[in-house]
């Protein structure tokens, strides 16, 4: 008999501010989430660090633009 939740959770913490208390900044949760050999939960986490990196360069470059547009006009 199993006691406790049947799905594997994986969360992500921020490190330089963790008290012990805080929420995590990143959660997945799912049933074999931590299942060899494929590991969706670890899958899904790169997945989210690369669409959250494309997101900030994109944001960079709009602010980029939006500067040198700023210096453009008299």
């Amino acid at each position: 008999m199993e006691v406790g939740a049947s799905d594997d959770r994986f969360e992500v913490f921020r490190a330089d501010i963790y008290t012990g208390h805080d929420a995590p900044v990143w959660r997945y949760v799912a049933k074999d989430g931590l299942k060899p050999p494929n590991v969706t939960a670890v899958e899904q986490f790169r997945k989210a660090i690369e669409d959250a990196e494309k997101s900030a360069a994109q944001k960079q470059k709009q602010q980029q633009q939006q500067q040198q547009g700023q210096k453009k006009t008299p």
